[in-house]
């Protein structure tokens, strides 16, 4: 789907024949432990409906809204940057690695933890959040605000629905990403 083999390598990511899942690790943000480990399904979204198969699926469980998917390999970069950009799923760090993005991270749901919120403000850089297309603009308004007067803030949308159905902006040509980055919106909350 688009993720070079030397950034699987990089993080780690591995295939279960069994399952047929991609086997994808997560590391603890401060150390870069192991903390869990998340299968996902490589079929397609209609298979896994139709016969109940989670795309998902913890293999060593832990609290996502405790740690950011990602921060520990990207560290660096998003210090060079002085930015972070927050998507939902690890799928879209790891795209946006092979397209030479490496300031990203991923919440793994859609709405930030208080957790995940004290770990974004601890890093003193802007926040960009950049969510799938079916998450509406109240909702990432609402997202934003968590870092009212704390941190400048942008949201990425769907403008001119150049995006597919939830589909992640990580998913489109590099030229779309930039496109939409570049149009972002700069919420109205800056930092002091």
């Amino acid at each position: 789907e688009g993720i070079i083999a030397k950034v699987q390598m990089e993080f780690g990511i591995g295939y279960h024949f069994g399952s047929n899942r991609v086997i994808i690790p997560h590391r603890y943000w401060k150390t870069g432990e192991i903390i869990g480990l998340v299968g996902r399904s490589i079929q397609s979204a209609e298979i896994c409906d139709f016969f109940g198969i989670a795309k998902y699926f913890p293999i060593i469980p832990y609290k996502k809204g405790c740690n950011l998917y990602g921060l520990w390999e990207n560290m660096e970069y998003i210090k060079q940057t002085k930015e972070v950009i927050v998507f939902e799923a690890e799928k879209s760090v790891l795209k946006m690695a092979s397209k030479g993005y490496r300031n990203c991270v991923s919440v793994g749901s859609h709405d930030l933890s208080e957790e995940q919120v004290k770990i974004l403000i601890s890093l003193n850089v802007d926040i960009v959040l950049a969510y799938d297309s079916d998450i509406p603009l109240e909702f990432m308004e609402n997202e934003a605000k968590k870092f009212k007067g704390l941190r400048n803030v942008s949201i990425v949308i769907n403008q001119y629905d150049i995006l597919k159905d939830k589909e992640s902006p990580a998913d489109a040509t590099l030229k779309i990403w930039e496109a939409l980055y570049k149009r972002r919106i700069h919420y109205k909350y800056k930092a002091n």
